[in-house]
C-alpha cells in the first residue's frame, strides 16, 4: 500500500483514491485498510461512510454496512448514492418493502435518477412481477439509452418470459455498448441456443468471437505443470461448480458422480463458486475435499488449483453464471475439460476436452467444437432421483379428467413460435386435450400473453391452455401425477426435466435435433430404453404423440414401468456412469502422459 503525504486533504483524497483502485482491482483486503485509514483521518464524510458500507458488503458484513450507509445520510440527508446503496443491501436481503422505499426516495431526490428506476425493475423480476418490472426498466432505459447494463436486464426479463428472439436482440445491444463485459456477452451465447436460427456452425464462430475478445489476453504463451506424469497413478481430480446441490439440473448429475467415484484411484475436489447448499450437500462434503471459493478473486482460485495439484480439472458451468472460464484460460490444471453445465462447445483453446454422448455429438459433429470430443457410453449424464419424490399415481389423468393432459415443466424460453405450431397441431388432433405449461413466470400476465398469442397464432385459445407457477420440488413432482405425456421442446430440449417426468412415470416424445442442446431426451430415452418416443420429422413427432394420446392401454403400461425401468438402466446407475467416466479420464490423463514424461 503506497504512502501518504501533504495536507490532510491530500491525505483524504489520496485515500479515497487508493481506496477505490484497490476495490477495483478486486482487492478487498486492502481496500478496507485504506478505508479504515481514511476513516481514522477524517469521519465526516459522507461519501467515505457510503464507499465503506459498498466494500462491507462485498465481505459479508452487512449489519456493519447498513450501519455505515445510515451515518452517511445521517450526515448527508441528500446524498441520494448512499440511499441507493442501502436500497441494494436491503435488495440483497430479499427485504422488497423497505428496498422499495429506499429506490422510491432516490426518486425523490432526484427524479431522474435512473439506477433506482433499474433496480426497481431488479426487484420486480426477483418476485416475479415481470410485468411490473418492465415498466420500470423502460423509464430507466428512456433515461440512460446508452446503457448496457440496462439493455442486458431487460434482455434477462424478455428471455426468463418465454421470448427468447426479444431476449437475443436486447443482448446484442448489450455487447454492442460494452463489448469488453464478459458477462452480458455470456448472456449472448447463453440465449442463442434456444433460437432455431442458429445452427451448431454459427454458434462455434460466437463462441470462438467471446473467446478471442475475452480471453485470448489471458492464455499464457508459454505454461508448464510440476504434476508427475505417471499415467497409472491416484488422481487428484477438480470439479469447478456453482452448483453442488441436488435441486438442480447440474447438481442431479453431479452428485451420483462424485460420491461413486473410485476413492482409491481419484482424490476428488470441489471448488464450489456460489453459497448454494441443499440437504445433500453435506454428503459431497463428507466424501470430497471442499473448497469454497465464491469470495476468491481469479488469481488467488488459480493459485489455490495449482497448489492442491489437481490434475485433471472439470468445469461444470461453461458460460453460466457465476463461472470460471478465465481461470482456464491461465492454464490452471495439465488437463482441462467441460461437461455437463453447458450446451456445448466453450470456444476455448485452453479447454482439451467435452464430455459429451454419440447423442448430443454425432458422428461428424467434432469440427463444431474447439475442445476435443470425448463421448460416453450410455448417456452423457446420470440422474438421481430424489429419495422422497412421491409415488407414481397409478391411474390415467386422462381417465379421471375426460380427457389427456399434455404439459411441459422447461423453461418459458424454451419455447418458441415453431414449438407453439407443432404443438397446436397436436391439440387440434386430440380432441378436448389440454396443454399444461409449468415454469416460475407462467402465472405472469406479461408470459401468458405472450405465450398466449403464439398458440392464438397457431388456432389455439387460451382455453387448452393451463399455466402454473413456481413451487417447491415435492410439490413440483406430485404435478406430474396430473399430465398424461409430457411434450419436449426444441431445439433446445430437456434434461433433467425429462428425467423427472419419467421418473413420475409420464412419458416424454422428442424430436431429434441437430445440435449439442438439441437431444438430452434423446440421450435419456435411449439410455432407458425407448428409442420408440424419439421422433425424426415433425410430422412424426405428431403423429407419435397423437398415436400414444389415443392409447390409453400403452399410456397405462408405460405410467407403471417407466420408474422401474429407469432404476434399472444406465440412466441412474452411479457407479456405472463413474466407471465410464473414470475411462475417459485415464485416457485425457494418458495423452497428457505421453506429451511430457
Amino acid at each position: 500500500m503506497a504512502q501518504v503525504s501533504g495536507t490532510k486533504e491530500q491525505r483524504v483524497w489520496q485515500l479515497l483514491h487508493q481506496t477505490v483502485a484497490a476495490y477495483q482491482q478486486q482487492d478487498l483486503p486492502t481496500a478496507l485498510r485504506c478505508c479504515d485509514q481514511l476513516m481514522q483521518l477524517d469521519n465526516s464524510r459522507a461519501d467515505a461512510w457510503s464507499l465503506r458500507g459498498v466494500l462491507l458488503v462485498n465481505a459479508g458484513r452487512l449489519a456493519e454496512a447498513e450501519s455505515a450507509y445510515l451515518r452517511a445520510i445521517e450526515l448527508q440527508p441528500g446524498f441520494v448514492d448512499a440511499w441507493f446503496n442501502l436500497g441494494n443491501l436491503y435488495l440483497r436481503q430479499k427485504l422488497y418493502d423497505r428496498a422499495l422505499e429506499r429506490y422510491q426516495h432516490c426518486l425523490v431526490l432526484d427524479p431522474r435518477y435512473a439506477s433506482a428506476y433499474e433496480q426497481m425493475g431488479q426487484l420486480y423480476v426477483d418476485v416475479n412481477q415481470p410485468g411490473k418490472a418492465l415498466q420500470f426498466l423502460q423509464q430507466a432505459v428512456s433515461l440512460r439509452p446508452d446503457s448496457a447494463s440496462l439493455y442486458n436486464n431487460l434482455g434477462k426479463l424478455f428471455w426468463e418470459g418465454g421470448n427468447s428472439e426479444q431476449g437475443a436482440s436486447l443482448f446484442r445491444r448489450a455487447v454492442q455498448l460494452a463489448p469488453q463485459h464478459a458477462g452480458f456477452h455470456d448472456n449472448l451465447l447463453i440465449i442463442l441456443h434456444f433460437l432455431p436460427s442458429q445452427t451448431a456452425e454459427t454458434l462455434l464462430t460466437e463462441h470462438r468471437l467471446w473467446a478471442e475478445r475475452h480471453i485470448k489476453a489471458l492464455i499464457p504463451a508459454q505454461f508448464s505443470h510440476a504434476n508427475d506424469p505417471n499415467p497409472d497413478r491416484l488422481l487428484r481430480i477438480g470439479y469447478l461448480s456453482s452448483t453442488f446441490i441436488v435441486r438442480d439440473a447440474a447438481g442431479a448429475s453431479l452428485f451420483p458422480l462424485l460420491t461413486s467415484h473410485d476413492r482409491s484411484r481419484y482424490q476428488v475436489y470441489c471448488y464450489a463458486t456460489l453459497p448454494r447448499e441443499d440437504d445433500l450437500t453435506a454428503t459431497l462434503k463428507g466424501c470430497c475435499h471442499w473448497r469454497q471459493v465464491d469470495g476468491l478473486t481469479d488469481q488467488a482460485l488459480f493459485e489455490l488449483i495449482q497448489r492442491d495439484g489437481i490434475d485433471i480439472l472439470i468445469d461444470a458451468n461453461g458460460h453460466t453464471m457465476a463461472n470460471k472460464l478465465s481461470v482456464l484460460a491461465r492454464r490452471a490444471a495439465p488437463v482441462q475439460v467441460t461437461w455437463l453445465g453447458y450446451e456445448g462447445t466453450t470456444g476455448l483453446s485452453s479447454i482439451d476436452y467435452i464430455v459429451s454422448d454419440w447423442n448430443l455429438s454425432p458422428m461428424g459433429s467434432d469440427g463444431t467444437y474447439t475442445e476435443q470430443v470425448m463421448r460416453m457410453p450410455y448417456g452423457y449424464a446420470c440422474y438421481a432421483p430424489a429419495t422422497d419424490a412421491p409415488d407414481v399415481s397409478v391411474r390415467l389423468p386422462a381417465l379421471i379428467n375426460g380427457y389427456v393432459t399434455f404439459a411441459s415443466f422447461n423453461k418459458l424460453s424454451k419455447l418458441n413460435r415453431s414449438v407453439a405450431v407443432l404443438w397446436s397441431e397436436i391439440l387440434k388432433r386430440v380432441p378436448e386435450s389440454r396443454l399444461l405449461l409449468k415454469w416460475k413466470l407462467a402465472e405472469d400476465e406479461m408470459a401468458q400473453n405472450y405465450i398466449g398469442q403464439l398458440f392464438a397464432d397457431a388456432g389455439i385459445g387460451r382455453d387448452r391452455l393451463i399455466f402454473r407457477g413456481q413451487s417447491p420440488y415435492n410439490e413440483m413432482m406430485q404435478q406430474y401425477n396430473e399430465v398424461d405425456i409430457a411434450l419436449d421442446p426444441f431445439p433446445f430440449s430437456g434434461g433433467a426435466t425429462t428425467c423427472d417426468a419419467l421418473w413420475m412415470g409420464v412419458p416424454v416424445v422428442t424430436l431429434l435435433g441437430q445440435r449439442h442442446a438439441s437431444n438430452h431426451t434423446v440421450s435419456h430415452l435411449r439410455s432407458v430404453g425407448l428409442p420408440e418416443l424419439i421422433a425424426t420429422t415433425p410430422q412424426h413427432y405428431i403423429d407419435t404423440v397423437v398415436a400414444l394420446a389415443s392409447d390409453l392401454d400403452r399410456q397405462q403400461r408405460l405410467r407403471t414401468a417407466l420408474r422401474p425401468l429407469m432404476q434399472a438402466s444406465p440412466l441412474c446407475n452411479g457407479r456405472l456412469f463413474a466407471l465410464h467416466f473414470e475411462r475417459l479420464l485415464r485416457d485425457m490423463w494418458g495423452n497428457w502422459c505421453r506429451h511430457h514424461s
